[in-house]
């Protein structure tokens, strides 16, 4: 039930909007975050804090490493792999287990959409990680819809700007 419910969302999802999204390589995404990024972030309802990030690709663009680190928490490992047709993620949070989480990546004009399942705070939900093109840098927002409940829409967790660090 829960895999045909996620099927008519990314379906709707990609229907919606002026341009079509297409299925992307990670080597697209690895491309155009690859490198030092700084900016804030805030999780819903909270300030936002200064954090920085490293990027790093593999040569052959099939592996992304993201390395954030927020003032005030544990810094957090993002380890994206191309996994056939689909991106695996392997979450590091400061000493919690890691979390893998396998997902679709979508790009739709400079903007990226990575669209998975699972559990978060133990409960079902959809999950989807966007990258969003923005002048000088980009916004990465963390949503969840919960599959637990009638809200049809994503609700934002955590959003980061990043922009290039000012040159010495």
């Amino acid at each position: 039930m829960t895999s045909n419910y996620f099927n008519v969302l990314l379906f709707s999802w990609l229907l919606a909007g002026p341009v079509m999204a297409a299925k992307s390589p990670l080597s697209s995404l690895c491309d155009a975050l690859s490198g030092s990024w700084q900016g804030t972030s805030a999780e819903s309802g909270q300030s936002p804090k200064p954090s920085s990030i490293q990027a790093v690709c593999s040569a052959d663009g099939l592996q992304l490493y993201i390395a954030l680190d927020i003032q005030g928490h544990d810094s957090e490992t993002w380890w994206f792999t191309q996994q056939q047709h689909d991106v695996r993620l392997l979450l590091g949070k400061g000493d919690r287990e890691p979390v893998v989480r396998n997902f679709s990546l979508y790009q739709q004009e400079d903007s990226f959409s990575l669209l998975g399942q699972g559990e978060v705070a133990e409960r079902p939900a959809l999950i989807r990680l966007i990258f969003e093109s923005v002048p000088g840098g980009w916004q990465w927002l963390q949503q969840v819809q919960f599959l637990d409940n009638d809200f049809t829409d994503y609700q934002v967790v955590r959003g980061i700007e990043l922009s290039r660090p000012a040159a010495d």
